[in-house]
């Protein structure tokens, strides 16, 4: 493999999208245009509030409309790589590096009424598809895989289970993603704790405080030190 490494001092910004709106952008024909940017400061002291108006293109899919933009550091030294196959015969290939990265740039979706009833309709999708039914064979499927294992290898198991959880906790997830867990778990029960929620979605105490801040409403008559969503975040 050859290594082009001509770009190596260019800049480049790495955005991150969610999910359903980067899986529309790859629908879109070459040199579509993606969305306007506006720029919004109520005083010169303020950081700049930066939002995103999705194309036309973009609105007909269904999907929230309205985008709000966070710019980080990035603070890791991390590079921009493409490949391609020159000599499909001899096997060769190149490897081009198009720039370093010095920014993170990260499109949200405000959480708001439209962006709710959008994660509504997913559900409802899901949920309404036919599950389909698979015959196995017993024999050949189920009891091969089968294991017998001592009491010992059980306790070893069990305790790499716990560190294996343990390890997957400390994992700071994306905020729309834990976001998505928090309103899942308020649709399985009305009132939740921080700590029950912490445990529920694997995330940091304090990350959970700061997003339940923001969303819910802390009970302070019955069902004290409980939360629950703010009307406006409910589903009805």
């Amino acid at each position: 493999m050859r290594l082009n490494s001509e770009k190596k001092k260019l800049s480049v910004w790495l955005t991150k999208v969610p999910k359903y709106l980067g899986e529309q952008i790859l629908k879109l024909r070459k040199g579509s245009v993606v969305g306007t940017l506006s720029v919004g400061r109520s005083s010169p002291a303020e950081t700049p509030a930066l939002q995103i108006k999705l194309s036309n293109a973009l609105l007909d899919t269904g999907i929230p409309t309205e985008h709000i933009i966070e710019i980080k550091d990035k603070g890791k030294c991390m590079y921009l790589a493409s490949h391609c196959r020159d000599n499909a015969e001899l096997n060769e290939e190149t490897m081009d590096v198009e720039g370093i990265i010095n920014k993170e740039c990260f499109i949200r979706p405000v959480l708001n009424s439209e962006y709710l009833q959008y994660k509504r309709r997913m559900k409802n999708a899901e949920e309404s598809t036919e599950e389909k039914v698979k015959v196995i064979d017993y024999f050949a499927e189920v009891k091969r895989s089968a294991k017998y294992s001592t009491l010992k290898e059980m306790d070893i198991l069990a305790r790499k289970r716990k560190q294996m959880l343990q390890d997957k906790k400390r994992e700071r997830l994306e905020k729309t993603d834990v976001m998505e867990i928090v309103f899942n778990a308020f649709e399985k029960h009305k009132r939740w704790t921080v700590r029950d929620l912490a445990d529920f979605s694997g995330q940091p105490v304090a990350y959970i405080q700061e997003i339940v801040n923001e969303i819910c409403v802390l009970n302070k008559k019955d069902h004290k030190n409980t939360y629950e969503l703010k009307p406006e975040y409910k589903y009805h």
